[in-house]
């Protein structure tokens, strides 16, 4: 195994559990990017970092305040330098999801619970199906690009193919694309399907 492993096992190679679109829903959970996209969402990022949140300023702040960061400084002389604070963020908003955002599977079953630590029970009910949503939206426009992609190349390379069979062979593999993509345009859950909460 190494860096390349989760290549080999999405081109099938070595052994490995296949990528399947709900295998990789479950990777999109805590990933980079279903957190950038969520972090667009200015009402999600006050209720995840409700306590830097300034509602009478509009405006994010440190929680710790001025006197922690004099406070900070006698320290910072003591003991060396402390870690700034960052107004929440993408970055920010991943580390959270990778903290408070679990999925309890049985193993070679298909179904699992997703759970949300969070003080408000209500916000962490909202925040479940707009996750949901969220990693369904970014699978589809992956395998959307990629389907794409695959056609165009398979319709610039058809012209090019002399032998019979060969066309043949590209004719179903394009009309297998083509399917797809008619399948890629049903509004329904792409990777996975939320039935409960």
């Amino acid at each position: 195994a190494g860096p390349l492993s989760g290549l080999a096992v999405l081109a099938g190679i070595g052994g490995g559990e296949a990528a399947t679109p709900y295998r990789l829903y479950l990777e999109g959970l805590q990933s980079r990017e279903v957190a950038r996209r969520l972090a667009l969402d200015d009402a999600l990022m006050r209720s995840v970092f409700a306590e830097e949140w300034d509602d009478t300023g509009r405006r994010w702040r440190d929680p710790a305040g001025a006197l922690a960061r004099l406070g900070g400084g006698i320290l910072e002389t003591l003991a060396g330098p402390t870690r700034s604070w960052q107004a929440p963020d993408a970055a920010r908003l991943h580390a959270w999801l990778q903290t408070n955002v679990g999925l309890q599977q049985e193993p070679r079953k298909s179904v699992g619970n997703m759970s949300v630590l969070h003080p408000d029970p209500a916000f962490a009910a909202r925040l479940l199906p707009l996750l949901d949503r969220t990693i369904n939206e970014w699978l589809r426009e992956r395998a959307l690009a990629r389907t794409r992609n695959n056609i165009a190349y398979l319709q610039s390379r058809l012209p090019t193919i002399a032998v019979a069979e060969h066309r043949q062979a590209l004719l179903a593999t394009l009309d297998d694309q083509q399917t797809q993509l008619m399948q890629l345009g049903n509004p329904a859950a792409y990777a996975a399907d939320r039935f409960g909460m």
